[in-house]
């Protein structure tokens, strides 16, 4: 009985042994062939679909050597953002340090300057979970699990809060301008969205196991 899984795994060993070791290749050889024994099985058998799929991918020298022409420094250096993921989670970071001295700071002039409109609701409370996204941000440039649960847990009450502010504005602006505050509010969501599937990613790279882990 052909069985896929066991022949795509023996496919994976020809390509190393032909000279193809990086993993990150071989993932997406891979993904190429499932993706072309799929729309062949449409209308073959599954063993007629894989030799056709591999032979038009062809065999581990010609793919190593077509590779080798085309790993220029624009290549490398895309494969290279693609595989250093923490960029991202870099960045997320720096987003919510910034909002986090960005958010604090108000409640804290508004204490020193006795403005008590300025404190959003009280001083305390305020400050502390607006500040607490500045050791949340520090500690997603660990990559820990914890910071990442941490900060997609900040950011799914931060994207919840900026949503139904900006539900709110909308609402009322036919009675009167709101401006800059509307814009500032969608950016804010809009970021804090892209955190979110940002840290999502993150945590399911890590829970899930590769596609091909039980074959190889």
């Amino acid at each position: 009985m052909f069985e896929l899984e066991s022949v795509v795994a023996e496919w994976r060993k020809q390509m190393r042994a032909a000279g193809i070791k990086s993993r990150e290749t071989l993932d997406e050889l891979e993904s190429h062939l499932r993706e072309r024994i799929e729309q062949l099985g449409l209308r073959l058998p599954v063993n007629e679909a894989f030799q056709i799929a591999a032979s038009e991918l062809g065999g581990g020298n010609r793919l190593k050597s077509e590779f080798a022409k085309v790993n220029g420094f624009a290549s490398r250096t895309a494969h290279w953002l693609r595989s250093n993921r923490s960029i991202a989670l870099m960045l997320v970071g720096l987003w919510f340090i910034a909002r986090g001295f960005h958010e604090a700071h108000f409640p804290l002039l508004g204490y020193i300057l006795g403005h008590p409109q300025l404190h959003y609701g009280g001083l305390i409370p305020w400050m502390a979970l607006a500040a607490l996204q500045i050791p949340i941000g520090i500690g997603l440039f660990s990559r820990q699990y914890f910071w990442r649960i941490a900060a997609l847990l900040m950011a799914t009450y931060k994207i919840y809060l900026s949503g139904s502010i900006v539900v709110s504005l909308t609402l009322g602006s036919a009675a009167s301008p709101v401006g800059w505050a509307l814009v500032f509010r969608c950016v804010d969501l809009a970021v804090y969205l892209w955190a979110a599937w940002v840290l999502t990613r993150s945590l399911r790279r890590d829970l899930t196991p590769p596609r091909n882990a039980a074959a190889r």
